[in-house]
């Protein structure tokens, strides 16, 4: 299978790329940065890396994703490690938001048949907010803490 993981110079899209080559796929990155990305070493040798800087939807994305089995977008301003100022809310949500935006418009673009399968986008890990009583399902509704609402939008 053919793998792109958008954001995937992260903390968990290093470890997917990792775990998906070992289990025989072909693993592509997208990523801002690609010569610190690749100098990092963090990411193994045989993972392609491409550059792609959101909001931009242009003919070397939509490359990137044709043929693709599927695509991860893990793309975003990261949230942990400073304050959620009203800046940094702004940032995290626009990060996530222009990323998706760019991945949808450009695997649009894209014939029918060289589309990726599957698109799974993760925003936040809180949909569902502080709930700690009851249970959740997929059918239950969102909460409404700052990354519910990103999850949402």
């Amino acid at each position: 299978m053919r793998i792109v993981i958008a954001g995937g110079s992260g903390f968990l899209g290093r470890r997917l790329a990792a775990a998906w080559l070992e289990a025989g796929h072909e693993v592509t990155v997208l990523t801002r940065g690609t010569g610190r990305t690749r100098r990092s070493r963090d990411l193994p040798a045989e993972v392609a890396v491409r550059p792609w800087n959101p909001p931009t939807v242009d003919r070397d994305l939509e490359e990137s994703l044709r043929g693709a089995n599927a695509v991860v977008n893990l793309s975003g301003v990261p949230i942990g490690g400073r304050p959620w100022t009203p800046g940094h809310k702004r940032a995290i949500l626009a990060s996530r938001l222009d990323a998706t935006n760019a991945l949808v418009e450009a695997i649009g673009r894209l014939p029918v048949a060289a589309r990726p399968q599957v698109l799974v986008n993760a925003s936040g890990i809180d949909v569902y907010g502080d709930r700690p009583d009851g249970e959740l399902t997929e059918a239950s509704p969102p909460g409404d803490s700052f990354l519910s609402v990103v999850a949402v939008a």
